[in-house]
Formats: C-alpha cells, sequence, structure tokens
C-alpha cells in the first residue's frame, strides 16, 4: 500500500485523499503497457425524468392543515440507480453519509451501495422537514452535493419534490415521496 506523504499513513491505492489525515494524496504511478487495452467508455447515466404529476404531488404533501399547522412529515425514500429503495420513513432530521470505523453517527450509511468508491463523504448532507415540506443541504463535502444536476452551496437548504434527483458525490439517487 502507498504512504500518504503528509501523515506516513498508508492509504488504498488510487484513493483521491488519506483516509487518515483527509489530505489529497498523489495519483498513482501509470506506466504504460503494450498488453492493456483501453477500457470502453462509461454508459451515461440519463435521469429518471420528471413528470408534471411528480410536481404536482410534490406540491400536495407540502400542503398544510387546516389549522394553518404543518402536518407530519410526510414518508421519504431514496431510489438508488441499482432500484434498491432506502426507507426513511417520516422523520424530522436525516444525516446522509458513509460509516467507517472513525465516521461519527448517521441516519443513512451509504457505504453497503458503493458509498466510498463514489465519492460520498462521512456525514454529506442533510435533508430535514421544515415549514410543511422536505429540505436538503449540503455539509461542505469535498464531492458536492447536486439536486436535478445542479450544485448545492453548503449552509443552504434546497426544497424537494417528488422525483428529483439527488447526487452525492457520483452516487445518483432519487427523491420519492
Amino acid at each position: 500500500m502507498p504512504i500518504c506523504p503528509h501523515c506516513q499513513a498508508e492509504y488504498i491505492s488510487g484513493a483521491l485523499y488519506c483516509d487518515y489525515c483527509g489530505r489529497r494524496v498523489p495519483p498513482p504511478a501509470i506506466t504504460p503497457s503494450k498488453d492493456i487495452k483501453p477500457r470502453p467508455a462509461t454508459p451515461e447515466v440519463k435521469p429518471w425524468p420528471v413528470t408534471p404529476e411528480d410536481r404536482q404531488e410534490s406540491e400536495q404533501v407540502a400542503a398544510t392543515s387546516d389549522g394553518g399547522e404543518p402536518d407530519k412529515p410526510p414518508h421519504l425514500r431514496l431510489q438508488l440507480l441499482s432500484g434498491i429503495i432506502i426507507d426513511l420513513g417520516s422523520r424530522e432530521s436525516i444525516v446522509i453519509g458513509r460509516k467507517d470505523s472513525t465516521s461519527q453517527e448517521l441516519d443513512v450509511d451509504l457505504a453497503p451501495y458503493g458509498g466510498w468508491e463514489q465519492g460520498v463523504g462521512r456525514r454529506h448532507a442533510i435533508i430535514t422537514f421544515s415549514e410543511g415540506r422536505y429540505y436538503i443541504e449540503d455539509l461542505n463535502t469535498i464531492n458536492f452535493t447536486m439536486i436535478n444536476s445542479g450544485r448545492l452551496f453548503p449552509g443552504q437548504r434546497y426544497p424537494l419534490h417528488n422525483g428529483d434527483q439527488l447526487s452525492f458525490g457520483v452516487m445518483v439517487v432519487k427523491v420519492l415521496l
């Protein structure tokens, strides 16, 4: 295993950042070989289509009750590109990231779904329920959080709608409300 030039800890070959100190590590040395054949291009990931019905349903979920008080949080799920659905229930605050030996408590651990390989941070984003709707906020991650291909700025809340496409690093999920 290669050694981090900053802290002298071992890191996994091909990693972009040292797991111990978090600093960027040098790229692996590439030695040209006649035996290596070019890898086929990765197929482009196409976003899920968001229909007008999806938007209308999301707006209905955000509606408030007769008394003007926001309803309880609607049932929230995230669907991975593989089709796996992660059921988040109706919680008011959900921290999304990937667990490792040093990470803090998370509500959604994306490590079993390839989170580490796809650039999901230990504490990547938080989804909160406020004012009758769900919002997402980036937690100042290196690999960014995106909603429908638009980058989120850390510390700012963005409303979620049914059918929205979220990216944590390069991991893409669909919001199901």
